[in-house]
C-alpha cells in the first residue's frame, strides 16, 4: 500500500474506491472538522452534529465502489447540508429558533458591530430557511437580489400575481413566527446603547 499525502484528493478517492481504509482515514481526518462545524452551527447539538457527519462518512464508505465524485469537498458538504436540514426538520420549531436567538442575544452584548451584523444575517438566514422552497426562492430573489416581481415572474415562468402572493405569505409567516423575537432584540439593543 502506498503512502499518500492527505491533500492528494484524486489518489485518495481512487484508493477509497478500492477499499483502502487508510485512504478513508485520511479523508475523514481532512474533512471532519469543517463538516462538523457546519452541522453544529445549524443544529447546536454536539451529538446530532457528530451523528450527521458520521452518517455521511459511513454512507460514503458503503457506496465507495460506485461513487462518481468530481469534487469531494463539495460532495461531502452537500451531503452534510442535506442531513443537517433533515435533522432540523425533526426538531420542534420553537426549540430550533429559541437556541439560535438565545445564542445571538448573549453574543450580541460582547460583539463589535461587524460581528453583530454577520450574526444578525445568519439568524435571519436560518429563519428564512424554513420557508417552503418556492416561497424562499422568490423571497430571496426579491429581497436579496433586488429583482422586481415582474422579473422574478419571467425568470420562474409564473404569473406576477403568484410572485406577489408568495412574497406576502413569506412576510406574514416570518412576522407571525418571529415578531416576539424581534421585539425583544430591539429592546435589548436599545438598552445596550
Amino acid at each position: 500500500m502506498t503512502t499518500v499525502c492527505p491533500y492528494d484528493e484524486k489518489e485518495l478517492l481512487l484508493q477509497l474506491q478500492s477499499g483502502d481504509e487508510v485512504a478513508f482515514g485520511h479523508l475523514y481526518d481532512q474533512y471532519w472538522s469543517s463538516l462538523y462545524s457546519y452541522a453544529y452551527n445549524r443544529l447546536r447539538s454536539k451529538e446530532l452534529s457528530q451523528d450527521v457527519v458520521q452518517e455521511v462518512f459511513m454512507d460514503m464508505w458503503r457506496r465507495r465502489e460506485t461513487l462518481q465524485i468530481d469534487k469531494l469537498s463539495a460532495y461531502l458538504h452537500t451531503a452534510v447540508r442535506f442531513l443537517t436540514y433533515k435533522e432540523l426538520k425533526k426538531l420542534p420549531l420553537d426549540h430550533r429558533y429559541y437556541l439560535d436567538f438565545e445564542e445571538y442575544l448573549v453574543s450580541y452584548i460582547y460583539a463589535d458591530t461587524a460581528v453583530k451584523e454577520k450574526e444578525y444575517q445568519e439568524l435571519l438566514a436560518s429563519w428564512i430557511e424554513v420557508l417552503p422552497e418556492k416561497r424562499r426562492k422568490i423571497f430571496l430573489m426579491h429581497y436579496l437580489d433586488g429583482l422586481s416581481t415582474e422579473t422574478i415572474a419571467d425568470d420562474l415562468g409564473i404569473s406576477r400575481k403568484t410572485v406577489q402572493n408568495q412574497l406576502q405569505r413569506a412576510k406574514t409567516e416570518l412576522q407571525e413566527r418571529y415578531a416576539h423575537y424581534l421585539t425583544t432584540l430591539l429592546i435589548i439593543t436599545t438598552l445596550l446603547k
